[in-house]
């Protein structure tokens, strides 16, 4: 295992090393080491630098984990909070599918379909200034 200091050493413009440190931060909210809502807020954090340099691991964990920020938020009575996050992984799933390749799609898609469950029209409108800024990476 590689320790954290040179994991973060290592992931300076590397998506695949921002991805495991995403799974890290995740997994120390999990397993209860760190609040569940700063491991997501910082595991989200990391996902974004990855799916920035178009990793699919990246894009689907922004998905998955905006998601799942927007159910924490809701639970804590932040529903501004909530639609917003559940636009950007509405808007970034929107943009991921029509960049993805067939073989990436699955990944993308089931994140996507977990996340446009709770997606009415507040998220739709939510999306937009999202779908603008992935569009444009």
């Amino acid at each position: 295992m590689i320790p954290p200091g040179e994991l973060i050493d290592a992931a300076w413009g590397d998506p695949d090393a921002q991805v495991l440190l995403a799974k890290r931060a995740l997994a120390a909210g999990t397993l209860g080491h760190a609040d569940r809502v700063v491991s997501t807020v910082e595991s989200l954090t990391f996902a974004r630098l990855a799916a920035a340099q178009g990793s699919i691991g990246g894009i689907g964990l922004v998905v998955a984990l905006s998601a799942q920020l927007a159910d924490l938020m809701d639970s804590a009575g932040q529903q501004d909070s909530a639609t917003d996050l559940r636009g950007e992984a509405l808007a970034v799933a929107d943009v991921a599918m029509d960049r993805t390749d067939d073989e990436s799609l699955g990944e993308i898609l089931g994140a996507f379909l977990a996340s446009a469950d709770a997606a009415g029209p507040e998220v739709a409108q939510a999306a937009t200034p999202y779908r603008r800024f992935w569009q444009d990476l």
